[in-house]
């Protein structure tokens, strides 16, 4: 996800005929690489989208929210945490401590 080639529309056509729930999709290293699980919930969190939710049935703009959402948290990290070799478990622990109520 990090490639500049990876646009939406490449985005788009990955998932185009795929069927699964979009969180076990996002995770699968043989159809977008680099997405691991807290990877996964933080993506699917900031698109406000449910992980159980068949990628099939997901519309357009919810495909552009989750990409936008993916882009957004890997372009944070990437630069946010550039020398570090594993990535910090910061993004899961502010979402579970500082924003769910």
């Amino acid at each position: 996800p990090l490639e500049k080639t990876f646009t939406f529309k490449k985005f788009k056509e990955t998932l185009e005929g795929k069927k699964g729930k979009i969180k076990q999709i996002l995770m699968n290293q043989q159809i977008i690489a680099g997405i691991g699980n807290i990877y996964s919930d933080e993506i699917l969190w900031e698109a406000k989208i449910h992980p159980l939710r068949d990628v099939s049935k997901l519309s357009i703009p919810e495909l552009k929210n989750i990409y936008q959402a993916m882009e957004s948290l890997f372009n944070e990290y990437s630069q946010k945490y550039k020398n570090i070799m594993i990535p910090p478990k910061e993004p899961f622990y502010k979402r579970w401590c500082f924003k769910r109520q």
